[in-house]
């Protein structure tokens, strides 16, 4: 669990990263049925704010574009 903690706490300073300590917390004090589902959460929380983030958004329309682009180009 300190993995998770120490990748908790290199992310910046948001209101998302306290949700997500908060849960990196609680998930090193539960015991396994608990812990498996706080995870769950830390993982969905983590895909919703990666899908909301405008760099990522950015980078997977260059990713969309440039495969476009190789597709039809002829070389």
């Amino acid at each position: 669990m300190s993995e998770i903690s120490d990748l908790v706490e290199a992310l910046p300073e948001t209101e998302p990263k306290g949700a997500l300590r908060g849960m990196a917390t609680a998930a090193r004090l539960a015991d396994e049925p608990s812990r498996a589902e706080i995870l769950a959460r830390m993982a969905a929380l983590t895909k919703r704010l990666r899908q909301a983030d405008p760099l990522s958004r950015l980078g997977a329309e260059l990713d969309r574009q440039l495969s476009e682009t190789c597709a039809t180009d002829p070389e």
